[in-house]
């Protein structure tokens, strides 16, 4: 092979690389980046990502696969309130942990994804006002032994 049909070989195995790797990129969706640390009320320790704006705390986990079993998302609001949450673009069932004053207050298990129209999605709700909900690949709150009354601690 001359020169310079070698150097185009390889070339063109460099473009069709990053072709691939572009298109690889724009269809795994969103990746789960933690910023945070949860401690759970036995000491043991978690990744979370805390979720404070609207455009956050929107996006969740949808469109996300399973980060990993002890990973999770936790959602702050500045004052008691009774957000909803929907299963929206969701790839795997979650637990939610209703928390007030890091305070667990609620617990909703194994929700399942649904797909549809938001306006038919199902909407968990606190019973009660909370200031934080963490959102965890279900099985966790069994797996942690969490409970209602129990505290929780993040930074």
């Amino acid at each position: 092979m001359t020169k310079n049909r070698y150097w185009l070989v390889i070339i063109l195995v460099v473009i069709v690389a990053l072709i691939g790797g572009v298109w690889w990129a724009s269809h795994r969706g969103p990746s789960f980046k933690a910023d945070g640390e949860l401690v759970l009320p036995n000491g043991s320790r978690v990744q979370i990502a805390i979720l404070t704006t609207k455009a956050e705390k929107y996006r969740g986990f949808s469109k996300m696969h399973q980060p990993c079993p002890d990973c999770g998302l936790l959602f702050v609001w500045p004052v008691l309130s009774q957000p909803t949450i929907v299963m929206r673009d969701m790839l795997f069932p979650l637990d939610l942990v209703w928390l007030r004053d890091k305070q667990i207050v609620q617990l909703t298990l194994n929700i399942q994804p649904e797909a549809g129209e938001e306006s038919q999605l199902t909407k968990y709700m606190a019973n009660e006002p909370v200031d934080a909900v963490l959102e965890v690949p279900a099985s966790f709150v069994g797996r942690h032994n969490l409970k209602i009354g129990q505290f929780v601690d993040w930074h």
